[in-house]
């Protein structure tokens, strides 16, 4: 039997991304955006919209809820609960026979009550969860505070305008199907005579189903060991070979199958002029150029986004030259590498190499053209090249099945035919079980994306089953959200709405049409004064 094949039905939707609903109102720009992430969501409109704003929060938001599974937080509540002095050996023991049976869903509820109650109250504390999330907004968007992120109103009249601040809201929302899993609000308000912000949040984990029974003969020895113990507790909090993989079993029984938390990953608009001098900025000292480490240090200071990147950048494995040092964990992932191997194959037509410098120890990237020795330093390859080395990299190397990737602007220096191979690259990598999340000005990568939307749509028609095609050519309209941010008017916040996938047009926003519109009438209106002004011409000659 393969692995995939004793992997139950129940399981396989377990695996699966959770249905995220995200609600903002008054957050920077934005008035108010109600989306659902789907695997592969676009944000459309012009700049200063937004878009950017709200994939930061995603950011986020990610990282403070440990990615956005069927049950949030990954492991901290179980730790606290297996090391939890006001835990006892009972508490332990009731949970030992759903680690032994066969799979099996079981509800929530039916987990110990200390257990239960440890992990609602992570969403019930009122400055758990508030304090993670004022740091890490004023890290990520490079503020003093999170209370510069309200958007503020502004009331004109004849004679004088007023602002006053508003409450910006965050709402996330988990469901599998029509059945929610987790909810979890938060309120951002200026503080009372100060600059600084105020955050209240709260949550609910409702009763959901949690794969029980799982699979643990290679434990069973680490089991009767600690059954014999007088303490089960005392074991778990000291033993840590022991303790480790048991724990891992517990925490999976309310997430998902996986040993590993899912991850987020951001490649911001300036990660080819970030990549080129990625190793002078090394010796600047990453950790220090964020905000929260330069409290007392007149320097400037980069959002959490771009220095994150870099910390990537900075520790890349080096072992990993150019497929060469995959391990057996990454081989079972060889779909994901292989589409990082397509792109060098497809579009820069060459290969990024890793290499080892000396003198500070971090890495160098190359790039090697296709069938030929000579290494030129990324600051010397074409900007298209610069542009996707940090992709080849970031997939090659960091990015799992189960990981988020935000990816902004991946037109950027891309001729038309390269920006619908990048399209292409967004679906290998949602089949492949990323979440992907993408900013974009690009007419041609919605185009190439509304055509692996038909293609789906048509599969589905033909009845041809996945294992009958690539999977990686199609994308069901299911799968993808495309959003719109504008503004109304000059004194409004931006607003965003859904654009409807239609089989005739494809992705088509409306201020797209807009401007095509536009440009197609002004063509007109100036070849008839040119022909009209010729005509006249050809008149006075006679």
């Amino acid at each position: 039997m393969t692995a995939s094949s004793a992997i139950s039905s129940d399981e396989r939707r377990f695996r699966r991304h959770p249905d995220i609903g995200l609600e903002a109102t008054n957050f920077g720009p934005i008035e108010r955006a109600h989306i659902d992430l789907r695997p592969l969501t676009i944000f459309v409109g012009p700049g200063n919209t937004g878009k950017t704003y709200l994939a930061t929060l995603i950011y986020s938001l990610h990282t403070i809820l440990m990615g956005f599974r069927r049950f949030p937080f990954w492991d901290d509540p179980f730790y606290e609960w297996l090391t939890s002095i006001n835990g006892s050996d009972h508490d332990f023991q009731e949970i030992l026979p759903l680690l032994r049976g066969h799979r099996q869903l079981r509800k929530f509820s039916d987990l110990p009550d200390y257990l239960c109650d440890e992990m609602q109250a992570v969403f019930e504390i009122s400055d758990f969860l508030p304090k993670h999330l004022k740091t890490e907004l004023a890290r990520c968007f490079n503020v003093t505070s999170p209370a510069r992120l309200i958007r503020s109103q502004s009331r004109y009249n004849r004679i004088y305008q007023q602002t006053f601040d508003r409450t910006a809201s965050i709402s996330l929302t988990a469901k599998d199907g029509p059945d929610e899993l987790w909810r979890w609000e938060s309120h951002i308000s200026r503080a009372s005579g100060s600059s600084d912000a105020e955050i209240e949040s709260s949550g609910r984990i409702q009763d959901i189903e949690c794969i029980a029974g799982r699979s643990v003969n290679q434990l069973r020895s680490d089991w009767k060991r600690l059954e014999r113990s007088h303490s089960l507790r005392t074991r778990l909090a000291t033993e840590v070979e022991t303790s480790w993989p048991i724990y891992k079993e517990i925490s999976s029984l309310v997430g998902a199958t996986t040993s590993r938390q899912p991850l987020v990953y951001y490649l911001p608009a300036a990660r080819s002029g970030i990549i080129e001098s990625h190793r002078m900025i090394a010796g600047a000292m990453v950790q220090r150029a964020t905000r929260p480490s330069a409290k007392h240090l007149e320097t400037p200071t980069w959002s959490g986004v771009e220095a994150d990147f870099v910390k990537h950048l900075v520790l890349y494995d080096l072992a990993d030259t150019g497929y060469i040092g995959s391990t057996t964990a990454r081989n079972a992932e060889v779909p994901i590498i292989d589409i990082a191997r397509q792109i060098e194959t497809d579009t820069i037509h060459g290969e990024i190499v890793t290499k080892t410098v000396v003198s500070g120890g971090y890495p160098e990237f190359v790039y090697r053209r296709r069938g030929e020795s000579i290494e030129v330093p990324l600051s010397s390859a074409s900007s298209m090249v610069t542009e996707l080395a940090p992709v080849i990299l970031f997939i090659r190397n960091n990015i799992h099945s189960g990981d988020t990737l935000i990816f902004e602007e991946p037109e950027a220096h891309l001729h038309p035919s390269a920006q619908s191979q990048i399209a292409t690259t967004l679906a290998q990598l949602v089949r492949a079980g990323v979440r992907v999340i993408v900013t974009t000005h690009s007419d041609w990568i919605l185009k190439a994306i509304g055509n692996l939307m038909l293609e789906g749509e048509m599969t589905k028609r033909t009845r041809q089953s996945e294992r009958q095609k690539p999977p990686q050519c199609s994308l069901d309209i299911e799968e993808v959200g495309v959003w719109s941010f504008r503004s109304p008017d000059e004194h409004s916040g931006s607003v965003v709405d859904e654009v409807k996938f239609d089989q005739d047009s494809g992705i088509e926003p409306s201020d797209y049409e807009d401007v095509a519109e536009h440009l197609y009438n002004q063509f007109v209106g100036l070849h008839n004064r040119l022909e009209h002004s010729k005509s006249n011409s050809e008149s006075n000659y006679e």
